[in-house]
């Protein structure tokens, strides 16, 4: 039943892991918002009658913006710490580590997707700001591999070096 819970608990963080890695890139995305903005996604018809239809609409407020930023940061040590005593071994970040490459991928198919349909700079005024947004979630996308990376590095070789302390350690101890 112990063993359950455990794989449970690993279960429930690394989602919420992968889940705050992608809310922490968007966030950052949109720092730069630096007033009240409404964010639209509007659908257009292709008919000849151009009705438009909202179908999601939001309100940016810079300040929730950076304080959602700095919360995902903070969930995700707090599951890298806590996933790490659930073991008290190094292989524990492996998972969050894929989790972050994951997650990453997943994301920037999403992005791909989406910059098919943003018009050039020059169409549009409002677009500069788009791409702006665009290159700050590929930089924080960045960032977020190379802690994957290092997190997955750290789970191989810092077990292993780990574990071989650990026997000299406990050699040493009984002699």
């Amino acid at each position: 039943m112990y063993k359950v819970a455990i794989i449970w608990l690993k279960i429930i963080l690394g989602f919420i892991f992968s889940v705050c890695v992608m809310v922490l890139v968007i966030s950052y995305a949109l720092t730069g918002t630096v007033a009240t903005d409404t964010l639209e996604i509007v659908i257009t018809e292709a008919t000849g009658l151009q009705h438009q239809e909202v179908m999601f609409s939001t309100d940016l407020q810079p300040l929730l913006i950076v304080n959602v930023f700095w919360f995902s940061i903070l969930v995700l040590a707090f599951c890298l710490v806590f996933m790490y005593f659930l073991d008290l071994k190094l292989k524990a970040f492996l998972a969050p580590g894929v989790l972050s490459l994951l997650s990453i991928a997943f994301l920037q198919l999403i992005f791909g997707f989406l910059r098919g349909f943003i018009p050039p700079e020059e169409e549009i005024a409002a677009t500069g700001y788009v791409y702006q947004t665009m290159e700050r979630a590929d930089h924080a996308s960045l960032v977020v591999v190379g802690l994957g990376v290092v997190l997955v590095l750290v789970s191989y070789f810092g077990h292993k070096k780990l574990e071989a302390w650990r026997k000299k350690n406990s050699s040493n101890a009984k002699a």
